[in-house]
């Protein structure tokens, strides 16, 4: 195992183990009630996983078996929380920031209904658009595992740190920009679309409503949906997941290739503004620089410190 990777198995590990804690605290801080059960099923048994399987299989040295446990519970385990932070950024009721989404986008010089009109008139790309969108869960646990085979063990662990601060940022950015989305705001109805599917427009909608107006909301795992809008996580996702892949020479064009339109569906199939996918793009970036950054700065610090002496 290189240093750099035994750093970035101590971050990841510790940033899973921390986020639990933060969460439910800062939950319990603002009155978001969360149903225990449904979260700490999943918790305590990932955990458990975690820590049997991981540390087994370093134990017995069967180190790349160890990292796919890893970086998979990892995944999943900082997915449960970085959900939790996204309604307590709800929770907080700003005022809806669509006006203001709608204008950047105009000075962007974006005509939304035409572009749907566009994609929506054409059968295969929207089949194309409508299937990258849903490969989001799909690709957040297959990148890693592919990457790990492929011995590119770092770039998984730097893969799954970035999506965690993905996540925990575009959390605290939309806190100031809560909003409805393009579907509600244009008013846009199933019923006027002919290949694409708004199912996704709409469905996050009940959740959004209810976690900013019901005093009796209780967020269950099994009835949560992704309320945000700005930034796109799905648009910082699909830049994370062709960065990543991109390491693997094999699978780096098709991947590519998905990406870009995972990032332009969060337009057309998810209600986002194009702006949203803009920020998800600097959240993206930002965050794989902070965590490529992060762990080669400590990674430096630890070989200053126990330096190799060679001989003369």
């Amino acid at each position: 195992m290189t240093s750099e990777l035994a750093v970035a198995r101590g971050i990841l590990l510790g940033l899973t183990l921390a986020s639990y804690p933060v969460v439910f605290g800062l939950a319990a801080l603002i009155g978001l009630n969360i149903d225990p059960k449904s979260f700490m099923v999943v918790g305590c048994y990932f955990g458990a996983m975690l820590a049997f399987f991981g540390g087994y299989c370093h134990l017995r040295r069967i180190h790349m078996l160890g990292y796919v446990f890893e970086t998979t519970f990892c995944m999943i385990l900082v997915s449960n929380a970085v959900l939790i932070s996204t309604y307590i950024a709800m929770l907080l009721d700003m005022p809806l920031a669509d006006q203001a989404l709608v204008r950047w986008d105009a000075t962007l010089g974006i005509d939304w209904h035409s572009l749907i009109s566009f994609v929506d008139s054409r059968p295969l790309l929207a089949e194309a658009l409508g299937f990258s969108y849903q490969t989001f869960l799909i690709q957040l646990l297959a990148v890693p595992f592919l990457l790990v085979v492929s011995r590119k063990a770092l770039r998984a662990y730097h893969m799954v740190i970035a999506y965690a601060l993905i996540g925990f940022i575009s959390s605290v950015l939309a806190i100031w920009f809560p909003a409805l989305g393009t579907y509600a705001v244009y008013g846009l109805a199933q019923a006027e679309l002919v290949n694409i599917n708004a199912h996704f427009g709409y469905f996050f909608l009940d959740q959004f409503n209810a976690v900013r107006t019901d005093p009796n909301f209780v967020l269950a795992l099994e009835n949560s949906a992704g309320i945000l809008t700005f930034p796109s996580v799905h648009a910082a996702v699909a830049v994370l997941c062709a960065w990543a892949s991109w390491a693997v020479r094999l699978i780096r064009i098709p991947m590519l290739l998905l990406n870009i339109l995972m990032g332009a569906s969060a337009v057309t199939h998810a209600n986002h503004y194009v702006v949203d996918v803009i920020a998800g793009i600097v959240v993206a970036a930002a965050s794989i620089a902070l965590v490529t950054w992060l762990t080669r700065r400590r990674w430096s610090k630890r070989e200053a410190a126990n330096p190799v002496l060679v001989p003369a």
